[in-house]
């Protein structure tokens, strides 16, 4: 599914829509699709999984940059910063 990824542009405009223009609010009314059998109705769980949610949203530009430097297999095709400073010089 990533093999056409070559960088984190490639991950556009999705990145900046997620760290910019999704909030709390947003994913709370995404909930509102959620089948309450799926929680078993435990909205205490469905808050905190709406909380982590939210964190995570501004870190995962930073996830995908520690993903593909700890794993050579997730985003295979990505070329690194590095490598096109070794082309350059």
């Amino acid at each position: 599914m990533y093999d056409g990824m070559q960088g984190i542009d490639d991950f556009e405009p999705w990145l900046s829509k997620l760290e910019t223009q999704i909030d709390e609010h947003a994913i709370w009314e995404c909930t509102a699709k959620i089948p309450p059998e799926w929680y078993d109705p435990d909205t205490d769980a469905l808050a905190r999984l709406v909380g982590t949610l939210n964190r995570r949203r501004s870190r995962v530009r930073e996830l995908l940059w520690s993903a593909q430097r700890l794993s050579k297999d997730f985003l295979r095709n990505w070329v690194s910063r590095s490598a096109f400073a070794a082309i350059e010089n």
